[in-house]
This record gives C-alpha cells, structure tokens and sequence, in this order.
C-alpha cells in the first residue's frame, strides 16, 4: 500500500499492468506489443534461512507491486530458482509474512496446513522459514511443465464481488460446486466438505468465498476443487469476532460434531465417510501438534498451547 502510494492515485488499468501475469490463475495483462521482462528468481533455501526482517523488505521492494493476490497478511508472489538447468518457465511460491495485527500466524498457517497433510487431504507443497516468520506455498495453479490452470474462485462463480466474500453461505459453495464440476461432483463435494470441516475443526473463521475455488484446463472439460490454502485458526486472536467467515446452518456459529456430520449428508456424503473425515481431522491434529511442540520454532511463546486450547474447546 505505501509503495503503491508513491505511485498517486494508479487508475484499475494500471493495477492490471502491473500485476501483469503474476496473479492466481491464467490471464495475464501487457501492453501491446511489450513482452514483459522474466524475475531473475530467488532460492528456496535463501527464502527459508535468511533473516526474514530483512528478506521480506527485499522480496516486498522487488516483487510486491507485480503481486495480484490479495489477503491480510503481507504477501508476494515470487519465482524460484531451478535447481538445474531447465528450459521450463521458473517455479513461482507464495512468500507470506507475519504482520504486528496477527502475531504467529505464519506458524499457525504452517500448524494448519500441515494438519490438512497429515489428514490425506489436498494441498500445495508448503514451507515454514527457520525464524518461522515467512510462510511459503507452492503455486496451485500451475502444472509440472508450467502451464497455467485456469482459476475461478467462489466469490465469482456466485456472483458477488470482493467486498461481499463474507456473505453467503457453505451450502451456497456446495451448489457451486456440484453446479460447475458435473459428472465428478460426487469426488468434489466431498473434497469441499474436508475443506469446510477443516476450517470449523481448527477454528478457521476467515474461510471465506475466495479461499475456495475451482481448477481448469479447458472449462469445457473436468473443473475440480483447488487445493486447501489460506487456513488459519483466528480464534485466538481476540480481535476477530469468533464467528464463521460464512454461514453453515443458517448462522455463523462454528457447528458442533452433529452439525458438520448433517453439512456432510447434504453434500450426498455417507455418514460413515463424514465421520472418517472428522476423525481424521482430530487425529491429524494431535500428530502435528506432537510433532511441533519438539520444533524450536514453537518453544518461544504459547502460540502451541493458544491453539490447541481454542481447537480443543471446539470438541465440547
């Protein structure tokens, strides 16, 4: 925001050149006639072992403005060296940082995510830095050759805009989905009812419309659920509200056991498949929870004990 300010007033056009083709998803903005000059990139051991104070003022100076993704913490989208010579376009990460507003939420981020990968579920290859202030995610929109998926989020296929993502509700989502992945929506919603019971399981009120969406080659063809991203458990932050981003029967209170195992029936899921996935979750839970409390990186303050106290009084 401060860097775009030096910058006066920049119209939408502008915003769109400079996000140029560094945005989720495949579309992409030039001038005519300009081929846009290629990120030399940087190292993923450098992203993960350099002091991160320092790191992200550089990678924010040198990447920020040709960033076209959005969200509460400080992000940018960044191209990684290729560890050998290749010919194909540069690997590019999601590099996100801690902010003074949310203390710890790169590691509550990196808790989360490895809960969803501890539970069999869909996501991203992730990285937590050795500070454990940066974040970084692999791009989901973009196959091992690097050609780009086309990405719809929820926001878009129910029509509403940015600024009305918290409204509507998972049921709302799920009709999307069942909707706009036709013959594979059976895999999908319950791929959809994992994200959801994800995000209600750890306290994850910021699930929202745009962090769901859908992945395409061709959108003729097979469209599926993207990968999980952007789960965090704000409920230890007390000055969020406590409540759901979006409703799930009819309120934004986050549901009981029964509640969920009744969102997963409507999602045409068996009741022995919803109750796995919940299980799951939990178990998921207590493993990464086990296994972080020896990494050093969560001995420094109670941000361990914060979570699973806001997590475990979810169960009662």
């Amino acid at each position: 925001e401060e860097r775009l300010k030096r910058l006066g007033a920049p119209s939408d056009m502008f915003l769109l050149y400079l996000a140029g083709s560094h945005q989720i998803g495949r579309l992409s903005y030039a001038l005519q006639g300009k081929i846009a000059a290629k990120a030399t990139g940087e190292s993923l051991d450098t992203l993960l072992r350099t002091s991160s104070a320092g790191l992200f003022d550089y990678l924010i100076d040198k990447y920020a403005l040709t960033s076209g993704i959005s969200g509460i913490q400080p992000k940018a989208l960044v191209p990684l060296l290729p560890q050998t010579h290749s010919s194909l376009p540069l690997e590019t990460v999601i590099v996100k940082a801690e902010g003074a507003d949310y203390l710890g939420i790169a590691r509550n981020e990196y808790l989360c995510l490895s809960v969803a990968k501890e539970a069999g579920f869909n996501v991203p290859n992730f990285w937590l830095s050795e500070d454990g202030l940066l974040l970084v995610m692999s791009r989901f929109d973009r196959k091992a050759d690097g050609t780009a998926l086309g990405f719809e989020d929820m926001a878009v296929l129910t029509g509403r805009s940015t600024a009305q993502k918290y409204q509507g509700s998972y049921d709302m989502i799920a009709k999307a989905v069942s909707v706009f992945t036709a013959e594979n929506s059976a895999i999908e919603l319950q791929r959809l009812f994992e994200r959801v019971a994800l995000s209600c399981k750890l306290g994850d009120g910021d699930a929202h419309l745009k962090n769901f969406g859908l992945l395409y080659e061709n959108p003729a063809e097979v469209r599926c659920l993207a990968p999980i991203y952007d789960v965090v458990c704000t409920n230890i932050y007390p000055q969020l509200d406590g409540q759901l981003a979006l409703k799930l029967n009819k309120h934004k209170k986050f549901p009981t056991h029964q509640a969920l195992i009744e969102y997963g029936l409507r999602l045409g899921l068996e009741r022995e498949v919803a109750q796995n996935v919940l299980q799951r979750i939990d178990a998921a839970f207590e493993v990464v929870c086990q296994r972080l409390v020896e990494d050093i990186r969560y001995r420094d303050d109670d941000l361990m004990i914060r979570i699973k106290n806001a997590v475990h009084q979810l169960r009662t």
